[in-house]
């Protein structure tokens, strides 16, 4: 029975991803009108792929707490992954070009929607590759799926908070498109990244981690949500700067 305990919180993780994409698409039960409408849809689709995360985040500390593993469970995740941190953020990207485009049905419209739909397929391709490639256990190669999720999110979440990014990146008519190839092309570059996993908690063997933390925190106790986009830029940047140690690979 507690072997199927962590599979059930990647289950609640996939679950969390539909609901996303339900209030995303404005697809919610009559008895939630008097809390959502279509203003706040957006910023409600994102608290669930937080809850996502927070799902996706625990269920392999309860597979490492209870020592049970399985390959299953390890498939189980991706799946959930590519609902929660693909197709719904995807999908919230959707939406704010659909209200950034012009009423004219010009092929530009088309392309730009098809590149923040296009997004899932750079999710899948990079859940794929993560789970075939055994060096990516302590260094990942290309942006782990939920850290795009989380820079789509900010968008949102900065809307709700009235945001003076937000309101900035708003007056580029294509951005939602230009952020899904940019996410997308991240997810599948061969590029070494830090984990953020800890495999124990001294400084001298985590001192990237503990540093990205810390400044992160005070980026967000600073500039509140503001702070995400320029948490996962400084992830990145940190990263190619600072290199992972090729002893940290594991094979």
């Amino acid at each position: 029975m507690k072997s199927f305990i962590p599979n059930l919180i990647t289950l609640s993780n996939l679950a969390s991803g539909i609901l996303g994409i339900c209030l995303a698409l404005q697809a919610w039960p009559p008895f939630l009108d008097a809390h959502i409408d279509a203003s706040n849809s957006l910023y409600y689709a994102s608290l669930f792929i937080l809850l996502g995360a927070f799902f996706d985040f625990f269920d392999g500390a309860a597979a490492r707490l209870l020592k049970v593993s399985s390959e299953i469970g390890a498939q189980l995740d991706s799946l959930a992954d590519l609902v929660s941190f693909g197709v719904c953020p995807a999908i919230i990207l959707y939406q704010y070009q659909v209200s950034l485009l012009e009423t004219s049905n010009s092929s530009l419209n088309w392309i730009l929607l098809l590149l923040c739909l296009i997004m899932p397929c750079f999710t899948a391709y990079r859940l794929a590759k993560f789970n075939v490639d055994s060096e990516q256990s302590s260094v990942f190669k290309g942006l782990p799926s939920p850290a795009a999720a989380l820079m789509i999110i900010a968008f949102p979440l900065m809307e709700q908070v009235g945001s003076n990014l937000f309101n900035q990146v708003q007056s580029i008519s294509s951005w939602p498109a230009l952020l899904a190839l940019f996410l997308g092309i991240m997810m599948v570059l061969n590029l070494p990244l830090h984990s953020l996993k800890f495999k124990n908690f001294s400084f001298r063997d985590n001192k990237v981690r503990y540093t990205l933390l810390i400044i992160s925190l005070i980026l967000l106790l600073t500039i509140s949500f503001s702070a995400i986009p320029f948490i996962i830029l400084l992830y990145l940047l940190i990263s190619i700067v600072f290199k992972p140690k090729t002893d940290e690979i594991h094979s």
